[in-house]
């Protein structure tokens, strides 16, 4: 049925046997919009736990495991009918905070290492860095694999290694993470770097691996500057002249010295990544450049997959956490 039909069918069968008395039904189904009607309590969910078997999750059983804590409750009770549909029915969950997560994550399910995860249902979810660990109770319940990919997010005015090392991020995800596991609830980035090289990468309660961008991807503090790091095999701090960046940006070269014409219109084809460098004289490093790329930060990933840099744009911290969800 069309999903509307879908939608109405479910609503009156739900309310037929709202009427009736001394009457029970089951419904099977695998539809989004049959389980968005129906409420948490009224779920019990089928999930194949071994190629031959089967466990049966009643989500009564969830429902009074989160009934103490009102503000986890009214979460769920308000994100049902949004996205819930779409975790119950997973095989793997990829939670994510903006859309060109999203972009690059598909992209990447197209290269060959990635193949197994395209024979899987996927859920992405999108969810802002605050709320991320409303999930994890659904996920422990469940025992789904998911993956939370967020950003380091340390202070825009650290500029040198040290001063990265000693600041603080200002992610909710990562702080509300680590004062969980580190009891730390505000830990600095070298402490939350050591914790990555215990656990590479870093996996919760054997279900959950939280990714954010680590000492290999060149300092950077956010997922356009891994990527722009690993492409021109960077640190996010280290200070280029404007003519060197522009070069970069077009040819995916520091300089066109000694470079034919010919060679160049090649170069200008297979690169031209779309990020803004800020006008001005002095040199600037990646962090800056993708400051002042936030309002353009689609276009860069376009950019990205269009020209076929998938591949050579991976992070390390998002390569890792899917070649864990594989397993």
């Amino acid at each position: 049925m069309h999903p509307q039909m879908q939608d109405v069918f479910a609503q009156y069968i739900s309310d037929y046997y709202k009427q009736e008395i001394n009457i029970q039904s089951v419904l099977t189904t695998h539809s989004h919009e049959v389980v968005r009607v129906a409420t948490i309590s009224q779920l019990r969910v089928l999930r194949q736990v071994d190629h031959f078997k089967c466990d049966l999750f009643d989500l009564r059983e969830f429902q009074s495991s989160i009934m103490s804590d009102k503000d986890l409750l009214e979460f769920y009770n308000w994100f049902y009918t949004i996205n819930f549909p779409d975790i119950i029915f997973a095989d793997k969950i990829i939670l994510y905070e903006g859309d060109t997560e999203r972009m690059l994550i598909k992209s990447m399910l197209h290269l060959d290492e990635f193949f197994e995860l395209r024979n899987q249902y996927l859920s992405f979810v999108q969810v802002g860095e605050a709320y991320a660990l409303n999930y994890k109770p659904i996920i422990d319940f469940l025992g789904i694999r998911a993956v939370i990919i967020t950003d380091l997010d340390y202070s825009k005015n650290s500029t040198t290694a040290e001063e990265i090392l000693s600041s603080n991020t200002t992610n909710a995800t990562i702080n509300k993470f680590a004062e969980i596991y580190l009891k730390n609830p505000k830990p600095t980035i070298q402490l939350l770097y050591d914790w990555q090289t215990d656990s590479v990468p870093i996996v919760v309660n054997n279900f959950i691996c939280l990714a954010f961008q680590s000492k290999n991807d060149g300092y950077a503090r956010t997922l356009e500057g891994a990527m722009l790091a690993k492409l021109y095999g960077v640190s996010c701090i280290d200070a280029k002249t404007k003519s060197e960046w522009k070069n970069l940006r077009k040819y995916n070269i520091a300089s066109t010295n000694g470079v034919t014409k010919k060679e160049l219109e090649e170069l200008q084809k297979n690169y031209e990544s779309k990020f803004t460098i800020p006008q001005g004289d002095d040199d600037c490093n990646l962090n800056t450049i993708v400051l002042h790329t936030s309002n353009g930060k689609t276009d860069f990933m376009y950019s990205v997959i269009l020209k076929n840099l998938t591949h050579s744009m991976i992070p390390d911290y998002i390569k890792e956490a899917l070649l864990w969800l594989i397993k």
